[in-house]
């Protein structure tokens, strides 16, 4: 988990700094900007604005650049779950050392279908129901593990302990920014009590146990 977090803390680094590329920002010598204007692109169905509040970000607040305001900034919006990219970059600087920002984001994909393999036909009616995972929901990390927790689960109460559940996201080629997502289950093989062998009785004989 340190692992991934690490790893998310330097795409964000890392992102911040290629976004400013364009402009001339001397990493070695950070300097301060007043916010003149802050837009977001790349998104179709969020509200910018309550996206620019959750970014922290504000009109006339001084930030320097680069610093910690950008990557946090940044952060913020990644713990959404509701981006596959986040960069904020310059779109211009005033000779009054107003900087104006563009936060551009691109969404995760949504579901259009649920697919199986390796499961009868029946068991999918049941597998629909307990993960209700419904057309339109977006693919966030959240939703995958949630679905096969569930799906393990479900065959785990059935005496099947060591199925393996693996989920391909497929995108749909009639429509953007779309995804199927195929389940792959393997059941493997059903797990059963033979026999139960009781210790330490005393004063109830095995057969009764």
């Amino acid at each position: 988990m340190r692992l991934k977090l690490l790893l998310l803390l330097v795409i964000i680094v890392l992102t911040a700094e290629k976004s400013f590329s364009q402009f001339d920002v001397n990493y070695d010598s950070p300097k301060d900007y007043t916010i003149g204007g802050i837009t977001v692109s790349g998104i179709k169905y969020l509200n910018k604005q309550a996206l620019i509040q959750i970014s922290g970000l504000r009109v006339g607040q001084k930030i320097t650049v680069p610093g910690d305001e950008i990557t946090r900034s940044i952060e913020k919006l990644w713990k959404q779950g509701l981006f596959s990219d986040v960069s904020i970059g310059i779109t211009d600087i005033s000779d009054d050392d107003k900087i104006f920002l563009d936060i551009k984001l691109e969404e995760r994909p949504k579901i259009n279908k649920v697919l199986y393999k390796g499961v009868r036909s029946g068991e999918k009616e049941d597998l629909n129901e307990k993960i209700k995972v419904i057309p339109g929901t977006k693919v966030t990390e959240h939703v995958l593990t949630k679905t096969k927790n569930i799906i393990t689960e479900h065959y785990y109460d059935k005496g099947f302990y060591n199925v393996d559940v693996r989920i391909v996201e497929q995108p749909d080629t009639m429509m953007q920014n779309v995804e199927n997502l195929v389940i792959n289950v393997d059941k493997g093989k059903k797990v059963k009590i033979q026999n139960i062998t009781p210790e330490g009785n005393e004063q109830i004989t095995d057969k009764k146990i």
